[in-house]
């Protein structure tokens, strides 16, 4: 089996909850009650996805998809399925603009000139290493393409200088959050299926 797999495309999840998991330790005096706030290199993608019931023939598709992960050891591709079309413009042919970038502002090029709302808070976008984030602050272009995005999670590594920004149904490296894969059926031979999931780092 060769990883990361693809998930099956039908049918599409009918619930799904994402979140964005941090480390972040709070120590707060009992004399005072005054807080201090260390925040950890530690962010990471969760997920909780269910599919709507389906009969065999579809069945049988994510059957094998969720038991070829053999537990956590496989990974997969997957994108926020109520947000794979972004809120902005994303026109143009996007990809990271210099080398050695870290931090929560990402530096790109090759969008269209001069466009407002290039992209828009809540949009993720893919960077080399299928690695997820969000933009969180409205973005614009200038006069040569340039945009600088506002993300979470901060990169965990330098994407490389030329590295194509993905904007649509942009997916992240994930892994089963158990070991166990399974399913229930009716009856009728309708069958339910739900699953969680974590990024992969």
């Amino acid at each position: 089996m060769n990883y990361p797999l693809i998930p099956p495309l039908v049918p599409a999840p009918s619930r799904s909850a994402f979140r964005l998991r941090r480390v972040v330790a709070v120590a707060t005096s009992p004399f005072t009650g005054q807080q201090q706030v260390q925040e950890h290199q530690g962010a990471w993608w969760e997920a909780d996805i269910s599919l709507p019931p389906m009969k065999r023939d579809r069945a049988g598709a994510w059957q094998g998809f969720l038991l070829g992960l053999r537990g956590r050891r496989g990974t997969f591709l997957m994108a926020d399925p109520d947000a794979r079309v972004p809120r902005g413009v994303a026109a143009g042919a996007p990809y990271v603009n210099a080398a050695g970038q870290k931090g929560n502002t990402l530096t790109t090029a090759g969008w269209a000139p001069w466009t407002a709302g290039i992209l828009r808070a809540g949009d993720y976008i893919e960077l080399p290493g299928n690695r997820l984030h969000m933009v969180v602050a409205d973005a614009a272009s200038d006069g040569s393409g340039v945009a600088a995005l506002t993300i979470e999670p901060p990169l965990r590594g330098a994407p490389p200088h030329g590295g194509s920004v993905i904007t649509r149904d942009a997916r992240g490296l994930f892994r089963l959050a158990s070991n166990d894969a399974g399913w229930d059926a009716d009856a009728a031979g309708v069958y339910g299926f739900s699953f969680s999931c974590i990024e992969a780092l």
